[in-house]
């Protein structure tokens, strides 16, 4: 049974319940979009523009507008994304395969699988911090960005506020 578009959008918008749900999630999309563009603490980012304008023109991500004024033009607080959560994800299903407790867990009742829930959020925040200690010491090493520094202040200092900044967003993610 094939319903028109008409029909579709016209119960989209008597269904309440659709309608809240709808709402709820273009209100994600639009605060992600808004989220995205906050800078990591400490990035020069008119040092990032020199180098996306000597540089940035030959790589070919540069012509499809990737790089212009979007979120890899920043170094953004969310530039990890949900990548860690993923990777946590797959590695404790991994894991589950070898480890006869964790399948225990994951197989077992409904506190086994929270358990397993517990696991995943620990090895998320693991991951993200030594993801955003990875691309924090590579930003502040200027021999990657042609001796162009893109950190005002490098050093420890800068290394842990980003660390505790992309690893809060992930975990607001």
């Amino acid at each position: 049974m094939k319903h028109s578009p008409k029909e579709l959008l016209s119960w989209l918008i008597q269904d309440n319940e659709m309608r809240k749900r709808l709402f709820i999630t273009f209100g994600i999309i639009v605060l992600l979009k808004i989220a995205i563009m906050i800078p990591v603490p400490g990035i020069d980012h008119s040092a990032m523009k020199l180098f996306m304008t000597r540089f940035g023109e030959q790589t070919p991500i540069f012509q499809y507008g990737i790089w212009e004024n979007g979120p890899f033009s920043k170094v953004s607080i969310f530039s990890l994304g949900l990548m860690p959560f993923m990777g946590a994800c797959g590695l404790l299903q991994l894991a589950s395969i070898i480890i006869p407790y964790l399948r225990k867990q994951l197989f077992g009742n409904e506190s086994g699988r929270e358990k397993i829930v517990q696991y995943t959020y620990i090895i998320t925040a693991i991951i993200s911090l030594l993801q955003s200690f990875m691309l924090s010491s590579l930003i502040q090493n200027p021999n990657y960005f042609s001796e162009i520094p893109m950190v005002r202040e490098p050093g420890f200092a800068f290394q842990i506020i980003c660390m505790l900044t992309m690893t809060g967003a992930v975990a607001l993610m």
